[in-house]
Order: C-alpha cells, then sequence, then structure tokens
C-alpha cells in the first residue's frame, strides 16, 4: 500500500528501487524487492490495493486498472474492469461517500453512474473493506458476475 501510494503521488519506480538497494536493513529486503515489480501507481486507496492483491491470490483474469467507459453522463473511471466481458469491480471505502461532498450527493451520483454504466450492458460488483476479509465470497461475487455477463 505504501509502495502504491508513493508511486501515486510521483515517487519514481526506480527511486523505490534506489532507496532498497541502498537500506541498512536486510530482514525483508528480498521480499520488498519482489513486491516492487507488483506495485500500481494507478491505485488511489489503500482499498484498491489490497483489492488487486486479492485478485492475484485468487487467480482471477487480471483486470484493467482505472478503465474509462463513456457513457451519457461522461466518462466514468472504474477500479477494475473487465472490458471483453462487461464487468467492474469497485472498492467502495468510507471516503468516497464522506469526504467529499455531502453523503447523500455522493450516494446519488453514484447510483446514477451505475445506471449509466447497466444500461450500457455492464455488471458492477462493489467491494467493502470487510469483504476483503472473506476471499471466498470475493471469488463466489466475481465468478457470478463472469458467468452471468458470459
Amino acid at each position: 500500500m505504501i509502495g502504491d501510494s508513493a508511486l501515486h503521488t510521483g515517487v519514481g519506480l526506480a527511486d523505490l528501487t534506489a532507496s532498497l538497494e541502498s537500506s541498512p536493513i536486510v530482514r525483508g529486503s528480498v521480499r520488498a524487492a519482489q513486491l516492487l515489480g507488483l506495485l500500481d501507481g494507478r491505485a488511489e486507496s489503500a482499498g484498491e490495493t489490497r483489492t488487486r492483491f486479492l485478485l492475484s491470490r485468487l487467480r482471477v483474469e487480471p483486470p484493467e486498472v482505472q478503465h474509462c467507459i463513456e457513457t451519457p453522463l461522461g466518462t466514468y473511471r472504474a477500479d477494475y474492469a473487465w472490458p471483453r466481458i462487461k464487468v467492474i469491480l469497485e472498492f467502495d471505502g468510507r471516503g468516497k461517500y464522506y469526504d467529499y461532498r455531502p453523503t447523500a450527493e455522493a450516494l446519488l451520483l453514484e447510483r446514477r453512474r451505475e445506471t449509466a454504466l447497466m444500461d450500457l450492458g455492464w455488471r458492477v460488483v462493489r467491494l467493502t473493506w470487510a469483504d476483503l476479509e472473506r476471499p471466498d465470497l470475493v471469488a463466489a461475487r466475481l465468478a457470478a458476475a463472469f458467468e452471468a455477463a458470459a
């Protein structure tokens, strides 16, 4: 999560690699070096990072990250998408609904966007922090969405 956040804010992968290589701390450095290749600065939250790692552990077909979809309401950016079958996976943290605008307005806008996507044939699967602790549930929900889309 820290690595994704660093990349998202403009720190380069080369800088992270150099910091790791010059660190006097040895314990965990091999694992940290392995994780460098998995970082993705497009993640916009810790929840999105955790979701991406869960998808990897579940061996789900890798999705497109921050996939843009044109709708009648404008461009919608999905956290994760499988465009070929029109399935979207969204991580919903509290900040999305409480931090940027009044909650009622945020919910209404989210419902409108989701309706516009569904009108275009997209299926939307939403995850919360609690869902990330239930890989079996996430796998089942994605499998159902993939099957329905097929």
